[in-house]
C-alpha cells in the first residue's frame, strides 16, 4: 500500500498545490514565510539569519533521496545546524512520489461524484 501524502487528507482539500513531484502547502508557507517577514520588518532578527531560517524547506528538499549522496550530506549537516530554529519541523514544501496518471483521473472523478 502506498503511503498517502498530505494532499490526500481530507482537511487538506484545496490547501495543497502539486506541480511534478514538488507538493506546498500553502497556508503554513504563507505562516512561515510571512512569519520571518514580520521578524524582519520588526527589526526582530537580523536579514542574514531571516535568509537562513527560509532556506530550512529548501535544505530538505536537497536530502530526499534520489539526489547525489555528497548533497545529502551537505543538506543534512545545515539541516542540523538549523535545529535551533524549528529545521525538526514539518516541512511546508515537500517532494512526494509521482501518482500514476490513471490514479488522478480516479481522484477526479470521485471528487466530481
Amino acid at each position: 500500500m502506498k503511503p498517502r501524502t498530505n494532499s490526500e487528507k481530507p482537511e487538506d482539500t484545496g490547501l495543497i498545490t502539486r506541480v511534478g513531484s514538488l507538493e506546498v502547502d500553502w497556508p503554513k508557507s504563507i505562516g512561515y514565510f510571512g512569519g520571518i517577514g514580520i521578524a524582519v520588518a520588526c527589526d526582530l532578527i537580523a536579514p542574514p539569519i531571516a535568509i537562513f531560517i527560509a532556506a530550512i524547506p529548501l535544505l530538505k528538499l536537497f536530502k530526499h533521496p534520489g539526489r547525489p549522496w555528497p548533497l545529502r550530506v551537505v543538506a543534512d549537516a545545515l539541516e542540523g545546524a538549523a535545529k535551533p530554529v524549528g529545521a525538526d519541523a514539518e516541512a511546508v514544501v515537500r517532494l512526494v512520489p509521482d501518482v500514476p496518471a490513471k490514479r488522478r483521473l480516479g481522484t477526479k472523478a470521485r471528487r466530481a461524484g
